[in-house]
């Protein structure tokens, strides 16, 4: 299945802040890593609306319109 840069990006850094010595720094790295999930989640529902986008654009025309527009 296909993962994006983001979702990929946002694991690095839950294993980042999983290794964390300080509170300081995992905090900061569970903002990073939440942030990341965010744009994750952005680009699946842009991916889902291009590929529905998609599908509908790429139907064919109806005969009958056609005739009517000219």
């Amino acid at each position: 299945m296909y993962r994006s840069r983001y979702a990929v990006q946002a694991d690095t850094y839950a294993q980042l802040a999983a290794a964390a010595k300080t509170t300081a720094e995992r905090d900061v790295l569970l903002s990073m890593e939440k942030s990341w999930r965010h744009f994750a989640e952005s680009d699946r529902r842009i991916n889902e609306v291009r590929t529905r986008n998609k599908a509908v654009f790429t139907r064919k025309p109806d005969p009958r319109l056609m005739i009517a527009a000219e």
